[in-house]
């Protein structure tokens, strides 16, 4: 039948496996339950092992780059390759320059590395220690140790990272081998202007799906959103989570899908509750580095509880489709919730990130007990709780303990019995758990953003939180108390009947008063005028 793509040709097993480690083939998700039992699973094994014929074994080719194996097309992951070459060394204001430099290129420090002779004179120029000297790279040709994939730059700008050392084997040859005027040699190490280096390969990188996009810092055992569907002019995205170098995700497609690339980022992001650096974008032949480094601890507060939960499809869809004008305000209030969550600072400093939040999805601006109910799906008495204390610690009261005693006792004792049960916990004996109101308010953010990416109500309780889960928040309702809040504003602009007449009588008086002064001013003159005629006379 025309269009299949079925092979019977056999294969042995180890190769299998080791396509499989190297993710150049991968297992098929048909989207079904998991029908094979011990006793299967071991008939299939004996029968392999004896070089039994197996009826069918389905897997699909990896349609991602591989980490120690190969793709497709049979090359390297670009990340896990440390580039040579050589290039045109520059320092502007200098008249000469150093030609064909050997250069090394590793892609995830971000960092070249040239070898200058001692005598050259781009050498003596730079034998200053000053960190801050900006050089220039000409006419780069860097590849891999495969000669798999060779990268070019017509110009690259980048300033000098580190004192001139010594570094004769980086040549690859002992010192005795190299000519004698090449024996002294200086490593000179040269970072970025930007946190990005581009490059153009002489060759697509990959055939089927020119365009990809890579983020870092991602949680193991994370399953891939399914692939988007080209709908409209929507382009189709794939997806992938189990990169062989950990802590990679992936997007990539057949289209330039790069439109949506912020939106996707946001996707993920808020799956896994902290912000996820951009590492390797690809698109055809142009290829951005941007460099890629562990993170220093783990996301504690993502937003799935169960990684094979629906819940990322969702997410992402919500993400993807979201109108222009939406997205953009849920993406800068998106960066407030993740730093809230995972900044390097003090509790209180993420407790105010978080509000901020709040505040910019409010739909008024302005941190009202309505507005923050209903955006949390809470009790106003849980919603002054809330701003109480991100007003007290905006305002300078010091720590939490101190913003809280500043609220005031008579004041929450009055509204703590009105509270949930989840948030007047937080207040044991006069005292706050400052903790467990942050983690609280995290929580009723992930659900607010379930809202308001349209997340279906099965899913919502898919959700991570070390606290237990609250109700969905009602979107519809923060709408309705929006638009209360909007009409109330619009109406305290109208003035009342009292203040009409009375700004009608201060009108009449100050008209009354011009009058007067007029009527003075024509009588000093003829005041001056009569005195004038008086004295003429005598």
């Amino acid at each position: 039948m025309a269009g299949w793509t079925f092979q019977t040709n056999p294969f042995y097993l180890h190769k299998l496996l080791e396509d499989c480690h190297s993710g150049a083939l991968q297992l098929p998700d048909f989207q079904r339950s998991w029908v094979w039992d011990e006793e299967r699973i071991k008939s299939l094994i004996a029968s392999v092992s004896r070089a039994f014929p197996v009826g069918a074994l389905t897997t699909r080719h990896s349609s991602c780059w591989s980490g120690s194996g190969a793709t497709e097309s049979g090359m390297p992951h670009l990340l896990l390759t440390t580039f040579a070459g050589h290039a045109d060394v520059t320092v502007p204001g200098l008249t000469t320059a150093a030609c064909r430099v050997p250069i090394r290129f590793d892609p995830q420090a971000l960092r070249l590395e040239a070898l200058l002779p001692a005598t050259d004179p781009v050498c003596r120029a730079l034998v200053d220690e000053r960190r801050s000297v900006a050089i220039h790279l000409c006419n780069v040709v860097l590849g891999d140790p495969a000669a798999t994939v060779q990268l070019r730059a017509q110009e690259l700008r980048l300033y000098r990272n580190n004192p001139l050392s010594e570094w004769p084997e980086w040549s690859g040859l002992p010192a005795c081998e190299l000519e004698p005027e090449a024996r002294e040699t200086r490593r000179l190490e040269l970072a970025p202007s930007a946190q990005q280096l581009e490059f153009i390969a002489d060759d697509e990188l990959s055939r089927a799906h020119p365009f990809h996009v890579y983020f870092g810092g991602a949680l193991a055992g994370l399953r891939a959103p399914l692939p988007l569907e080209r709908i409209a002019d929507t382009p189709a995205v794939s997806f992938c989570c189990n990169h062989p170098q950990s802590g990679l995700l992936c997007a990539f497609g057949e289209e330039d899908f790069f439109s949506l690339e912020p939106r996707i980022h946001a996707a993920w992001m808020l799956i896994h509750g902290r912000r996820l650096a951009p590492v390797l974008q690809i698109q055809g032949r142009k290829i951005g580095f941007f460099g890629h480094t562990a993170c220093r601890k783990p996301s504690y507060l993502p937003l799935l509880d169960g990684w094979g939960s629906a819940l990322p499809d969702s997410v992402m869809r919500g993400f993807v489709y979201m109108e222009r004008d939406r997205f953009s305000k849920a993406y800068r209030a998106l960066k407030y919730f993740l730093d809230g969550k995972q900044a390097d600072a003090s509790l209180e400093a993420r407790y105010m990130l978080l509000m901020n939040c709040v505040e910019a999805m409010d739909g008024v601006w302005q941190l009202t007990e309505s507005t923050t109910a209903a955006l949390l799906g809470v009790s106003d008495a849980a919603a002054f709780l809330f701003n109480g204390m991100r007003n007290k610690l905006v305002h300078g009261h010091g720590s939490y303990a101190q913003a809280f005693a500043a609220l005031g006792k008579d004041k929450l004792d009055s509204r703590q019995p009105q509270m949930e049960p989840e948030l007047a916990g937080c207040i044991q004996e006069q005292q706050l758990d400052f903790v467990q109101l942050w983690f609280r308010l995290c929580e009723r953010l992930d659900a607010f953003w379930c809202a308001y990416l349209g997340v279906p109500a099965d899913m919502v309780q898919d959700r991570y939180s070390p606290v237990t889960l609250m109700p969905a928040v009602d979107l519809p309702a923060l709408d309705r108390v929006i638009k209360q809040c909007q009409n109330t504003g619009n109406n305290s602009d109208k003035e009342s009947p009292e203040m009409e007449e009375l700004r009608r009588q201060i009108l009449q008086l100050k008209q009354k008063n011009d009058d007067l002064k007029e009527k003075l001013k024509e009588q000093g003159q003829a005041y001056a005028r009569l005195k004038s005629e008086l004295g003429s006379n005598d």
